[in-house]
């Protein structure tokens, strides 16, 4: 297969937001190092990350001008040196950088097989929104048959895996979405869906669970919805599992933790857990490969956009104007 030497991609020019992505059609093919394959994406999935990366509120997140995207799925084309699998011609799934582009390198340990019968856009929420709903409701969340799981933002790619595991673990989901979305959500099985526009949150849950609160609260949505979380959790055992700050940032204090919040918080970022406990994220993703086996996860139905129009993906994105995923094809 020959590889060109430039490609189509598109580079985020400024930290000052989504708006200075811009379309390269000369972007020199990366070569793929030592441990390194190279893919030919066939699709790149657009996340909350990628909006906090162009504002420059992600911790330690690249510098302009920089590549954008970091999530594909596409077609082994090249292996680096040291590399016995995946071989070129096998479809995989990963995360590095400059995944918004015809061609990106990942590191060839952590990239996964698409599975048999997946489109690649299909395959797209493998590497980061499922592994992350996982996380949050079993290792992190410790969730059990019987108890309330409390899920933000429900209608994402991340919420929606969220709600689906977490009905498959016995739990009772109540949900949070904007009324154009209640009825995606429902459709997941969620036992209660709460408009997160608009109404009180909290006396919500509290009135959905006899005034107990929520034993688990999924939060991604930040800002005031984290409040409304942290109010919503139960007393002394309630488990808060944040992975998002897609609302803003917010802050807790240790009066109130003492006073006020008497909950159990819990940060998740899914690169720090690949990275800090391997053994973890080795039993967390076997056990997606066994909910996928068994059909509780299907292949995901992403709203795709053609590489160009990337800038609008990832507006609408930051508007909250999507369900579910979002996908790139170049």
């Amino acid at each position: 297969m020959t590889i060109p030497a430039t490609m189509r991609a598109l580079q985020q020019t400024s930290l000052k937001g989504t708006q200075d992505v811009r379309l390269l059609t000369d972007a020199p093919v990366p070569s793929p190092g030592q441990g390194e394959v190279l893919i030919r994406v066939a699709a790149a999935g657009v996340n909350f990350a990628d909006i906090s990366k162009a504002h420059g509120t992600f911790l330690d997140g690249p510098r302009p001008p920089y590549l954008a995207g970091f999530e594909a799925a596409g077609e082994v084309v090249a292996v680096g040196e040291a590399v016995t699998g995946p071989r070129p011609g096998t479809r995989v799934i990963g995360i590095g950088y400059g995944a918004f582009a015809e061609y990106m390198v990942l590191p060839a340990a952590a990239a996964m097989p698409v599975p048999a019968g997946w489109t690649a856009e299909q395959s797209l929420g493998l590497a980061v929104n499922w592994p992350t709903a996982l996380a949050a409701l079993k290792p992190l969340g410790h969730i059990t048959a019987g108890e309330t799981v409390l899920v933000h933002a429900a209608a994402g790619a991340t919420g929606q895996a969220a709600v689906t595991m977490a009905k498959h673990y016995g739990a009772t989901v109540i949900a949070t979405a904007s009324p154009s979305k209640h009825e995606t959500v429902l459709a997941l099985g969620a036992d209660h869906v709460l408009d997160s526009v608009d109404g009180d949150l909290t006396a919500e849950v509290l009135r959905l669970t006899g005034g107990v609160g929520a034993d688990l609260v999924l939060e991604s949505a930040g800002g005031t919805t984290f409040d409304a979380g942290l109010a919503a959790a139960k007393r002394v055992t309630g488990r808060v599992v944040v992975y998002g700050v897609a609302g803003g940032e917010a802050a807790i204090t240790n009066w109130e933790l003492v006073y006020k919040h008497q909950v159990h918080i819990i940060g998740l970022n899914v690169g720090v857990l690949i990275q800090a406990a391997p053994q973890i994220f080795g039993e967390l993703m076997a056990e997606l490969s066994a909910l996928i086996a068994a059909g509780v996860l299907t292949p995901a139905r992403p709203t795709t956009y053609d590489l160009a129009d990337g800038p609008k993906a990832l507006a609408e994105l930051e508007t909250r104007a999507t369900i579910g995923k979002l996908a790139l094809l170049p």
